[in-house]
């Protein structure tokens, strides 16, 4: 996808719809490797990670998520 493409679709996030681009890979997983033909950072929340290849795994039950209800 290219970057201005990206970009255009960005507002997406906020409501979801951008799980429908076909252009996009989800992966789950306890352990997940990416790799890729070129140099490139890994972002989380905003904030670089690490360079690629990275490795990430999910620690069980680490994270506490409280919802609002109603």
């Amino acid at each position: 996808m290219s970057k201005l493409k990206a970009l255009r679709d960005m507002p997406k996030v906020f409501n979801g719809s951008h799980v429908n681009n076909p252009a996009l890979t989800f992966l789950q997983g306890e352990e997940i490797e990416i790799s890729a033909d070129r140099a490139f950072a890994v972002y989380a929340d905003g904030d670089t990670i690490a360079d690629l290849p990275v490795k990430i795994r999910v620690a069980k039950r680490v994270l506490r998520v409280v919802v609002p209800q109603g």
